[in-house]
């Protein structure tokens, strides 16, 4: 039909996502495991045009594109769903995704959660006896844009944070080819 889009549509994770999630969590957050947090997990579809033409990313974050997003369940999405989190993931990006790039997808969404204690190891909980959590925001978060790089190269305050994190992490390998902001650091 002509002149119609279709919106987001979000399905829920199959079992294989379910356990690969679960053994993400597992190895790399296992006071999440042992606290035993319920992720709920949704697949997102982009909407599409009338020419089945997606009209924007499945996923934003803070008006960018983002391959994944979790949030903290309120009490009533706790009640209705038995979650304690909600996960959003790009079905059409996850399926392109070798196994090592999902895992570090899983464990930066995961770092977002962290267990509240009441002292000790003690983890506090809601009324139905489900853990707290509270949201854990990045440790970094690079925003900026090519053509101020470009025209001002290290000056630019998109050159000092890229090149700061680069040098936070020199020991990683990583594979940069923008030379604008390598002597920024």
């Amino acid at each position: 039909m002509k002149g119609v889009s279709v919106p987001k549509t979000y399905t829920k994770a199959n079992a294989g996502v379910r356990e690969f999630v679960d053994a993400v969590m597992e190895e790399y957050h296992p006071e999440l495991h042992g606290a035993n947090v319920r992720i709920g997990i949704l697949m997102v579809q982009p909407s599409v045009n009338d020419k089945g033409q997606p009209t924007g990313p499945a996923i934003s974050f803070h008006g960018h594109s983002a391959t994944a997003c979790i949030k903290i369940a309120s009490t009533k999405d706790r009640t209705i769903h038995e979650y304690d989190a909600i996960m959003q993931i790009d079905e059409e990006r996850w399926t392109f995704m070798p196994e090592e790039q999902r895992t570090a997808l899983i464990d930066h969404e995961l770092s977002h959660l962290k267990l509240e204690y009441e002292g000790g190891n003690v983890v506090k909980t809601h009324d139905d006896l489900r853990p707290v959590l509270k949201s854990q925001p990045d440790d970094f978060m690079l925003t900026g844009f090519h053509h101020v790089i470009e025209r001002h190269g290290k000056h630019a305050l998109e050159a000092q944070s890229l090149g700061a994190v680069i040098a936070k992490h020199a020991q990683l390998e990583f594979d940069f080819k923008a030379n604008a902001f390598e002597s920024a650091a």
